[in-house]
């Protein structure tokens, strides 16, 4: 059974090849559901932005990745 660090990897990934397509809702789908299993790690939000951009959609590239990444700092700083 595929442990929650290898199905990040795997959905990470698969982000990555469906940019690497041009597949960029395809890609978004697979970050966000790495970030499901990892929320506190900044790739797959960063990947995700790029995604809605290339999607045309760049307020909510904002919305979806800055405002997250900014809450784990704000978290972190406070540890």
């Amino acid at each position: 059974m595929e442990s929650d660090e290898e199905k990040f990897t795997r959905l990470k990934d698969m982000g990555n090849k469906m940019v690497s397509k041009s597949e960029f809702e395809k890609a978004a789908e697979f970050y966000t559901q790495a970030i499901e299993l990892f929320p506190d790690r900044v790739a797959p939000y960063s990947n995700r932005s790029l995604c809605h951009v290339k999607c045309d959609n760049p307020g909510l590239a904002v919305k979806v990745s800055l405002v997250p990444v900014i809450g784990i700092i704000i978290y972190l700083w406070f540890q």
